[in-house]
């Protein structure tokens, strides 16, 4: 799916909206909104000494006069650390009770007066945010943010001029056309679309190399080595995919064939791993490389490299419990537990977490700079040391992944606000 952000340029206020070029990714394109919009709303909130996520929970509890934790981690979509600890805050400033629920374990929130006069103090810079968010995107957020012609109506209404759940063979101007339904790779609703007499098949994105979208638990590993499979058969002589780049690096049944051979393999081999308890970490640092793989097709070492990570941590997503072997999951310990580790127990400072972080970006560990940023950061805030610090570290990340891995660095860019210009067409 991409997102096309088209603004015009009519006032100063319109300049944030302008900032806005195209990504070629709908979740970082609604990331990137969020930030602006909660921006706008920190902006004016921080007048009445308050924060928007503090904000909207007071407002939900103020709409349905008391929750329980998991009703408001439901409600606002919001996991259970940041809420924790946001609820913590709330009730350090006296602006809402709690209370025990039905059971021993269970917690109630509802709203002081002191939270009531709260939200009458800050309900005008939450409007005047409103107004704000108005004037800067536009009346309509649904028109800049998808285009023009974007009518939500028409995405709830649209219902297919038919269904394809089998092989389906048509015959257009001359042109025979094989629509071939595949259960497997990133969704369970892929289909490629053959044209037999031209040795063209269009194959969308059945091998996006995250087996599914990061960001949510789908992804078939095994249906995605069926779904090579027809490829293998049909055989065309030239294979079109959703981006340009699986084009260039998954060219040909060939190449795919063998791939299949490495792939399973590792399927085989992190399997076995997760069942003799190893870490996902342990499993991504033994460096698994298929038996063959170095003699092999040269064409096959990147793409096998390329979907490596995303199979170890698909698989071991699918096949581990929220308990694991190393006993990972049974604590829930948040950042600011690490920084309250690193500065009350272990006694270092900042300016000590800092100079760490630039010495392990010096020796090339940036992904452990980074988590320890966000230890930093939750005990001592943004401050200056630590922004600098962390700019470096994830513009390290953004080179060292901008090449084999776009939606990471795409992350890291939204990180600290890097801009990642359009690719030119010339």
């Amino acid at each position: 799916m991409y997102i096309h952000i088209i603004m015009e340029a009519q006032n100063k206020c319109a300049e944030a909206a302008m900032a806005l070029f195209p990504l070629p990714c709908a979740c970082q394109s609604l990331r990137r909104l969020t930030r602006l919009v909660t921006r706008i709303y920190d902006q004016e909130l921080r007048k009445a000494d308050i924060e928007i996520t503090q904000f909207g929970l007071l407002m939900g509890l103020a709409t349905v006069g008391q929750a329980n934790q998991k009703t408001l981690s439901a409600g606002f979509a919001m996991d259970s650390t940041t809420l924790t600890r946001t609820l913590a805050l709330l009730h350090r400033q006296g602006w809402i009770r709690v209370k025990r629920g039905k059971d021993r374990r269970e917690r109630v929130f509802s709203l002081t007066e002191t939270g009531k006069r709260q939200i009458a103090v800050a309900q005008p810079h939450w409007q005047e945010a409103e107004r704000r968010l108005r004037k800067t995107l536009g009346e309509s957020l649904g028109k800049h943010f998808f285009g023009e012609q974007f009518n939500l109506d028409d995405v709830r209404s649209f219902k297919p001029d038919a269904t394809i759940d089998r092989q389906t063979d048509l015959k257009i101007g001359g042109t025979r056309i094989e629509l071939i339904p595949i259960h497997g790779g990133e969704t369970h609703d892929a289909m490629f679309i053959h044209l037999p007499d031209l040795g063209v098949m269009f194959v969308g994105d059945f091998i996006m190399p995250y087996i599914g979208a990061p960001f949510v638990v789908e992804g078939d590993f095994d249906g995605l080595l069926d779904a090579i499979d027809v490829v293998v058969q049909k055989h065309p002589r030239y294979m079109l995919h959703g981006h340009e780049p699986l084009t260039a690096n998954f060219s040909s049944p060939e190449m795919l064939a063998q791939l299949k051979g490495y792939l399973a393999w590792l399927r085989d081999k992190v399997l076995s791993m997760v069942t003799q308890g190893e870490t996902r970490g342990a499993i991504h640092q033994a460096n698994l490389i298929a038996p063959g793989l170095l003699k092999g097709r040269p064409d096959v070492f990147l793409p096998y490299l390329v979907l490596r990570e995303h199979v170890i941590d698909r698989l071991f997503r699918q096949n581990v419990g929220y308990w694991q072997a190393d006993l990972e999951g049974l604590a829930h310990l948040s950042d600011s537990d690490s920084g309250e580790l690193l500065v009350n127990y272990l006694g270092r400072s900042e300016k000590q977490l800092v100079n760490a972080v630039f010495q392990m970006a010096a020796d090339g560990k940036y992904e452990l700079a980074a988590s320890l940023l966000e230890w930093s950061e939750a005990r001592f805030g943004r401050t200056e040391p630590i922004t600098k610090a962390e700019h470096l570290v994830y513009v390290k990340l953004m080179e060292k992944y901008q090449n084999t891995d776009p939606f990471k660095y795409f992350l890291y860019s939204a990180k600290i606000g890097e801009e990642t210009p359009p690719m030119s067409s010339k």
